[in-house]
């Protein structure tokens, strides 16, 4: 198992530790949310570590010379007066509101991943040959919403339900341990 199937299965058993310290079952998360089902509610955190954008975006990185790691930081509930259904991410990747948009953190990887090889100088042609693949999909791992599939905004949407952002954090691959993030706070580490 890789380190970020690793990081995924200890922040899938840390948001599970919440859920149940809540005494939340699959069938409270159906209702509060209205999803149509318990398995569809189920599918929002086990799915995760099958995610196949997130672990492109690892293999872009750990060619860079860097590595991912996850974060889970809790929010804080004074910055976050409005229910959980306005506050869930959307497809609006352009929200002013940090707080509503869980699926800003993509994008911030992406936009990190982006600098990190323009500071090696490396061109996209020069990557797109080192991992066998195409500029064009190099392109598409630095700009394009569509490298979030759906296993990683279902999990990114389950953390947020229950009060926690996933950080997604690039880091130089021989760099081990946990910072904090960019707010200042200790977040809670799930680097291996």
């Amino acid at each position: 198992m890789d380190s970020l199937t690793e990081q995924i299965e200890v922040a899938r058993t840390r948001l599970e530790e919440i859920r149940y310290s809540r005494g939340w079952t699959l069938s409270n998360i159906q209702e509060m949310t209205g999803l149509p089902n318990r398995v569809t509610a189920a599918r929002w955190w086990f799915r995760a570590p099958h995610s196949k954008g997130l672990h492109r975006l690892a293999g872009y990185a750990h060619e860079l010379g860097y590595g991912i790691r996850l974060l889970i930081v809790e929010d804080d509930p004074a910055e976050r007066p409005l229910p959980w259904r306005e506050r869930m991410p959307h497809t609006d990747f352009t929200t002013l509101d940090p707080d509503a948009d869980a699926m800003a953190e993509p994008r911030r990887l992406q936009e990190k991943l982006r600098r990190a090889r323009l500071a090696t100088g490396r061109s996209r042609t020069d990557l797109a040959e080192a991992l066998d693949t195409s500029p064009l999909h190099i392109w598409c791992l630095e700009y394009s919403p569509t490298v979030h599939d759906l296993a990683l905004c279902e999990f990114l949407m389950y953390a947020r339900f229950l009060g926690y952002t996933i950080r997604l954090d690039l880091v130089p691959d021989n760099e081990k341990g946990s910072s904090p993030d960019e707010s200042g706070k200790e977040p809670f580490s799930l680097s291996v």
